[in-house]
């Protein structure tokens, strides 16, 4: 059946961008959402992004179906669960300092774009069409092709059409007066749509209690978040889902994992990181 939003969003329009951003972080709910899109239709905008979002819920008549529409229209009842680790961090409010446990989401980035390149927009998040343009704009000397005796995507056959280069972005954002939050994203080098649109969040976690391996303490909170996500990442290089989990163990008979298990992510494209970005 076809998503009259994904047919719509040729064109992102940036009231219904704004607005997605606010009914994701639970400033507005769907049903204001398709309000504030109703009335701009009245108003005269045709934008068909707009339209469809003002045409959910029966073009309101039917409120209590906003919020179930509004996540079919963008996918939302699809998106990959994160994973729980358990990470090491401080608690100050303990003198000395003491070592405690607290959970943290992690987000897999295998999971993400193999969801979102299989998705009707995939191709423009992500850029497929532009690979081959990519790497033939990539100097031979490139610094990053010539390390280590030569980077290994050398050595991928036809690796212009079927490896998908990537950023990985870390820098601390706004938590508190006093505190801030360090936070990883990723996303393809190659999409053409709003940065808002491309980029795939990883993994925070709160600068101030954050466990560094050192001050008599041993644990590393990133080193454990970055477990998973490394695991991830190797699995964006070679282009399957994992056949074991980041522990090395076995998945759960029936989960998502072991269903995906040796899968290709997406019909035998490979990602890999080219830019590590961060503050300046």
């Amino acid at each position: 059946m076809a998503n009259p939003v994904a047919e719509a969003r040729v064109t992102q329009s940036n009231l219904v961008t704004r607005l997605l951003l606010q009914w994701a972080s639970g400033h507005l709910s769907a049903t204001e959402v398709q309000k504030v899109c109703h009335a701009a239709c009245q108003d005269g905008l045709h934008h068909p992004e707009v339209v469809a979002i003002a045409a959910i819920g029966c073009w309101g008549q039917q409120p209590g179906n906003c919020n179930r529409d509004l996540k079919r229209a963008y996918a939302c009842d699809n998106l990959p669960e994160p994973v729980i680790v358990r990470a090491p961090c401080l608690d100050t409010k303990a003198k000395p300092n003491r070592m405690v446990y607290e959970d943290c989401a992690v987000h897999l980035p295998h999971l993400w774009l193999s969801c979102i390149g299989n998705s009707p927009e995939g191709a423009q998040m992500l850029g497929l069409e532009l690979m081959e343009s990519f790497w033939a704009g990539v100097s031979p000397l490139d610094p990053r092709l010539e390390a280590n005796g030569g980077h290994p995507v050398l050595q991928i056959p036809n690796y212009s059409t079927t490896v998908l280069p990537l950023w990985v972005h870390g820098d601390g954002v706004e938590y508190s007066e006093n505190d801030s939050l360090m936070t990883f994203t990723t996303g393809s080098c190659l999409s053409t749509t709003s940065s808002m649109d491309s980029m795939f969040y990883m993994a925070s976690w709160v600068k101030s209690v954050t466990a560094r391996g050192r001050d008599g303490h041993t644990a590393d909170t990133w080193q454990q978040i970055w477990m998973p996500l490394l695991w991830s990442l190797m699995a964006c290089w070679t282009g399957f889902h994992p056949m074991k989990d980041w522990q090395n163990k076995s998945f759960v008979a029936g989960s998502v994992f072991d269903t995906l298990a040796g899968k290709p992510l997406l019909g035998g494209i490979r990602f890999m990181i080219w830019n590590l970005l961060g503050d300046l």
